[in-house]
């Protein structure tokens, strides 16, 4: 079972990064708006459904040691790349919006690498979720050393995924593109 969930959950990890690359093309004129809106929904539907299968999984592995299989590592490595992409695509972005800011570039920039920034924030966000619920991580851990419960990061991934979709849609109907 641990097999399934963890080709699952790269599986996931790789659409969830190829649907955030759709949405970044699509917020910097690559492809319309309609695009953006489509990739920002489906990011969302793949959010909740990594939460409803980490939660199942839970059910199906609590009656199983947590160290009768070892962890794979490849969670480990694409954990801290996903964490090394956001901050570098940070730092870019950031560098374009102040490009703008003192009007080196088109005052529209600004705009669009905030939204970027957004997008790459959520979408390492939930790959980092989903990597240190594979490995088990303390941090997803009570300090009694059971695991949280996936309600907890249900209504994290809704609050922060409702928050970036508000606005990047204030952005999208308002013009600014």
């Amino acid at each position: 079972m641990k097999k399934i969930q963890n080709s699952a959950a790269l599986f996931f990890i790789a659409g969830v990064f190829v649907i955030g690359i759709i949405s970044i093309l699509g917020i910097w004129d690559v492809f319309g708006t309609d695009v953006i809106n489509k990739s920002f929904q489906t990011i969302g539907l793949l959010a909740v459904v990594s939460i409803v299968a980490m939660v199942a999984g839970k059910f199906v592995d609590s009656s199983a040691s947590a160290d009768a299989e070892p962890v794979n590592p490849i969670f480990n490595t694409v954990r801290h790349m996903s964490i090394t992409l956001l901050i570098i695509s940070v730092v870019v972005l950031a560098l374009l919006g102040v490009m703008a800011i003192w009007e080196v570039l088109s005052s529209d920039v600004i705009q669009k690498a905030i939204a970027s920034i957004a997008v790459v924030a959520f979408t390492s966000f939930v790959t980092v979720i989903t990597c240190l619920d594979r490995e088990n991580h303390k941090l997803l851990q009570k300090k009694d050393g059971t695991t949280r419960s996936g309600g907890t990061f249900f209504f994290y991934f809704l609050i922060l995924g409702w928050a970036i979709w508000a606005f990047l849609s204030s952005l999208l109907n308002a013009g600014n593109w």
